[in-house]
């Protein structure tokens, strides 16, 4: 059996720790079971328990009167005494030791029974035998709790002994005693203060109240002078809020101070003081030093003013009452609090100065610098102190001025933030700050008096600096030290960007200011390097002029920094005979992309074309953002045009391939244009406008596509600008004007209607055809007004046609895409039928297919206002374009237009063609109306199809409508008999 032994450290409520023997624990295990105890007495063993076993209850008893053991293990069906039976035996024996029950019945109100007389734990004997496993710990446990329950009845013992000593200490001091609660309800008072009130009857009470307490002191006396119950209840409570220090009780002759102490979260506790000795030499004390022309304040032992003279009250800024009873403490600067204390609580030394240079505030919250002296007094049986206080504010003025340029010197340098260097004539370091010891990573140590401020700089740097300086020096040759000190030694206070040198090797840049220190003569003593770092500020202006030059959507070089890099190339270029490239590039219908898809697909539609520009060309090549869809690329060194024409090729091959913006795939076709130094020009105006004129070509060729700049071009651009300028000026003159060409029902022989086309005969040049002059009136914006204008003409003329005829005539009127686009374009259309009175059916839109494509919800809702207003839509030029019959069946179409190409009688898929428009076209409920007709073969041609409608030089040209009367009559007179 084993006999070691450890000690385990167990912790109580409180947080103590003690230590109970856990290894030589004496265990009394009771079992009648032979089998269970050849189990268990070898586990307990195991488990460093010295066991001892009996059979039954009576033995167990028998044992413990003769040995003792720290704890029982029971078990509790047992012949003659159960389990709980031993266990309410050993309770009524006193043993005081812990007892477990073990059984293997499942009977929780057995467990209740045990546990409820006094068992510490219970332990179940399960069938599988899994409780063997945890006897040690629950028998440990129990130790533990035992032991703990054994501390604490110590603990209440001796609590309850002190609270008898405390009460009996209390009674016996020469002082009046009370305790109130948390309510400000008396718990205790002790006899020395039942004396002090006459034995009153209530004070063998608890739970009276400060307003009766106040009763019984108002009885005998007064409190700072107050006799009525309620004052001196409110000075009570005045008194525990901490408004007063203490306060004063006159009971006769008697005078006690009273003072209030707080216990924690429990309460508080009241004071009272015979002080009638100390007082009366107090009152003594106070008349010496009333006349003292000094100022003089006395204190108590906790630092409580009890004394002031004039000359104290004046120098606080406080009457004497606001002074009594106020700590000392409350008007020394924080700042001398720590020296006053000592000065205090110093021993006295008649050999030593025990005055001290303080600063204390006044009751204004004025600072003042004194000089105070302490001595002690015995007043009574107390020692307190006097304080003789002296202003010294002139003389710390006159210290002040004379520290003054030193202290400054000295703070600048310790405490600034910035990196200050201060050396002698010859550059040597005497000091540095702080921040220049973390900024350059040195300690002062390595510095000061150890190395010159040129060891701090890069030498390259010093040596241009030195190169650049301009002023001529008395010396006979510049040294490297100049370079830093030369403008400061004339007077010039000049702050410029240097680079320190760190002691990692790094280098640090830094905005450094040099000036010269001086002595009180005026001669020079050293310099004064003041410096700040200036990484951030660089990466920030970097970061602004990288904004300021650069696309912020794609990254790229913007048009200032192109017109730059431009310009340095043309002059490299003109320098080393060599040629420079322009590529002019223009994404064609970029426009559809964001009416489409959103401009936030538009957006990345441009980053993507960036990133792929960048690919098609040399590093040393720059891909620039004019803005929008625009792109400008400059070919350095290039060798010739045909150079120029494999990179646009490359370009056009790299941005044919699809890119995916989101779920949609879309292709992106370039028109290019190509210019080159100095063969097309020579500044950058030129090259950029040559490039342009080429890329203007390719829009009108068709697109997707690159063409290089020549004169012709340059010629041909001219003419279309002076053409767009006489446009302009037609427009404002009135050369304008509309033609109308009749629109033939080929089942009544009758016009139906007319079609407005728009003509413009020049003064100069004659009849400018449309195909020429609407383009430019797109691309220029002067579509809209000349629209608006077609429009409110078209109708005002029809409208008088019909009222003459009495014949109900449509009026169909085109509109280009840029027109439809206007957010002008619906009540524009609105106010030029009101205006006229023409019927919103008799008005005919004609639109193309190419503004369906889109498929924009701007196009969808105003094509579906305006067929709620009753306009009609027809489809013009249908089979030229995107030819999908879908538009027409999803949009408000009622009269399709089959082109004029479509008229060719020699090619056999027209007639295909034609008759599948015209039965799809009658399938959907639409009108089709064929132009071109323009013989009798091409109108039976046409109606052979199953078109109806038909408008062609077979029945008039255009002609003006001054005209117009006499060209339908003479239509409706010979086709009316001849009606199909």
């Amino acid at each position: 059996m084993k006999n070691s032994s450890t000690l385990l450290n167990v912790a109580n409520d409180d947080g103590q720790t003690f230590e109970i023997i856990t290894r030589s624990n004496r265990l009394l295990y009771v079992e009648d079971d032979p089998v269970q105890s050849a189990l268990i007495v070898p586990l307990l063993e195991s488990e460093d328990f010295f066991v001892c076993h009996v059979k039954d209850g009576r033995e167990a008893l028998n044992t413990l009167l003769v040995e003792s053991f720290d704890i029982v293990l029971t078990d509790h069906y047992m012949p003659n005494m159960s389990g709980v039976e031993l266990l309410k035996a050993i309770v009524r024996a006193d043993f005081n030791i812990p007892v477990v029950i073990m059984t293997a019945a499942n009977d929780l109100s057995l467990a209740f029974d045990a546990l409820n007389n006094g068992a510490v734990d219970f332990i179940t004997k399960d069938g599988d035998g899994n409780y063997v496993g945890y006897i040690g710990s629950v028998l440990e446990r129990s130790l533990k709790k035992h032991e703990l329950d054994k501390r604490t009845t110590r603990l209440e013992n001796d609590l309850e002994r002190e609270r008898e000593i405390s009460r009996l200490t209390l009674d016996a001091i020469a002082q009046g005693v009370v305790t109130l609660d948390a309510s400000l309800r008396a718990q205790y008072c002790n006899t020395y203060f039942k004396s002090l009130c006459g034995g009153n009857a209530l004070l063998d009470s608890i739970g009276y109240t400060t307003l009766d307490l106040a009763a019984l002191l108002a009885e005998v006396g007064t409190v700072n002078g107050c006799k009525t119950d309620a004052e001196i209840d409110e000075k009570i409570q005045s008194l525990i809020e901490g408004q007063y220090s203490f306060l004063e009780y006159n009971a006769a002759e008697i005078i006690y101070e009273i003072r209030s102490v707080r216990l924690g979260d429990n309460g508080y506790v009241l004071s009272f003081t015979d002080v009638t000795s100390s007082k009366q030499v107090q009152y003594a004390l106070h008349d010496v030093i009333k006349q003292a022309p000094v100022a003089i304040t006395a204190i108590n032992e906790d630092g409580e003013l009890f004394l002031a003279n004039e000359s104290a009250c004046q120098l606080m800024g406080a009457m004497v009452d606001e002074l009594v009873g106020v700590n000392v403490n409350h008007f020394i600067a924080t700042e001398s609090l720590a020296e006053f204390k000592n000065l205090l609580h110093a021993t006295p030394d008649a050999n030593a100065n025990n005055a001290k240079d303080i600063e204390i505030t006044t009751s204004e919250g004025t600072v003042i610098p004194v000089e105070v002296s302490v001595s002690s007094i015995d007043i009574g049986s107390e020692i307190k102190k006097l304080l003789t206080l002296v202003n010294i504010s002139q003389r710390k003025k006159a210290e002040e001025t004379m520290r003054k340029a030193t202290e400054l010197q000295h703070a600048i340098i310790e405490y600034s933030p910035f990196n200050i260097v201060a050396t002698d004539l010859e550059g040597t370091i005497t000091a540095v700050s702080p921040a220049l010891e973390n900024t350059l990573g040195y300690s002062k140590e390595e510095l000061v008096h150890k190395q010159n401020i040129l060891s701090l700089h890069e030498r390259e740097e010093l040596g241009k600096h030195l190169a650049a300086t301009h002023f001529e020096l008395t010396e006979s040759k510049k040294t490297t030290f100049n370079a830093l000190t030369q403008k400061a030694m004339h007077g010039i206070i000049e702050s410029k960007e240097w680079t320190y040198v760190q002691k990692n090797g790094q280098t640090l840049p830094v905005n450094l200011t040099t000036t010269v220190m001086r002595h009180q003569d005026g001669k020079p003593s050293g310099f004064l390097f003041v410096s700040y770092d200036i990484t951030e500020q660089k990466k920030a202006n970097d970061y602004i002029e990288h904004l300021a030059h650069h696309d912020s959507l794609t990254g790229l070089p913007n048009r200032a920094l192109m017109h730059d890099r431009l310009s340095q190339s043309v002059c490299l270029a003109k320098r080393h005979s060599v040629k420079t490239g322009i590529l002019a590039i223009d994404l064609d219908h970029f426009k559809r992309v964001n009416d489409t898809l959103g401009h936030l697909a538009g957006d990345e539609l441009l980053k993507e074309v960036a990133k792929r520009l960048q690919k098609t060309v040399r590093d040393s090549d720059t891909v620039c953002r004019m803005g929008g869809d625009e792109f400008v690329i400059i070919l350095d060194d290039i060798a010739n045009h045909k150079a120029m024409e494999i990179v646009a090729l490359k370009v056009i091959d790299a941005l044919g391939m699809p890119i995916r913006l989101g779920a949609t795939s879309i292709k992106v076709t370039p028109s290019i244009g190509i210019s080159m130094a100095p063969d097309d020009g020579t500044t950058v105006e030129e090259l950029l406008k040559h490039a342009d004129i080429a890329m203007y070509q390719v829009k009108q060729s068709g697109r997707n596509s690159f063409a290089a700049f020549t004169q012709e071009l340059a010629d041909k651009k001219l003419k279309h600008i002076a053409l767009e300028q006489d446009l302009h000026r037609a427009f404002e003159k009135e050369e304008l004007s509309l033609y109308y060409q009749p629109q033939v029902d080929l089942l009544t022989g009758k016009v139906v209607g007319v079609e407005a086309l728009l003509r413009w005969a020049h003064p100069e040049k004659g009849m400018i055809p449309p195909s020429q002059f609407v383009p430019i009136a797109e691309d220029t914006g002067l579509i809209v007004p000349l629209g608006e204008w077609v429009l409110n003409k078209a109708c005002r003329e029809i409208q008088t046609l019909r009222k003459q005829h009495k014949e109900d005539y449509t009026v169909a009127v085109n509109v280009s895409p840029r027109q439809f686009d206007d957010p002008n374009f619906i009540r524009a259309t609105d106010l030029a039928m009101r205006r006229c009175g023409l019927p919103p059916n008799r008005l005919e839109l004609e639109i193309t297919e190419g503004l369906l494509v889109n498929e924009s919800e701007s196009v969808c809702s105003k094509l579906s206002v305006l067929n709620r207003m009753g306009v009609a839509l027809a489809l013009d030029d249908f089979g030229t374009g995107y030819s999908s019959l879908s538009y027409v069946a999803k949009y408000p179409v009622s009269v399709i237009k089959i082109d004029r190409a479509f008229m060719s009688l020699d090619r056999k898929e027209n007639a295909a063609i034609v008759g599948a428009i015209t039965a799809i076209a009658d399938g959907l409920g639409l009108e089709v109306l064929a132009e071109g007709v323009e013989t009798s073969e091409q109108q039976r041609f046409i109606a052979q199809r199953g078109c109806r409608l038909v408008q062609g030089f077979y029945y008039a040209k255009p002609v003006p409508f001054s005209s117009l009367p006499r060209v339908i009559e003479k239509i409706n007179g010979s086709l009316s008999s001849a009606a199909v």
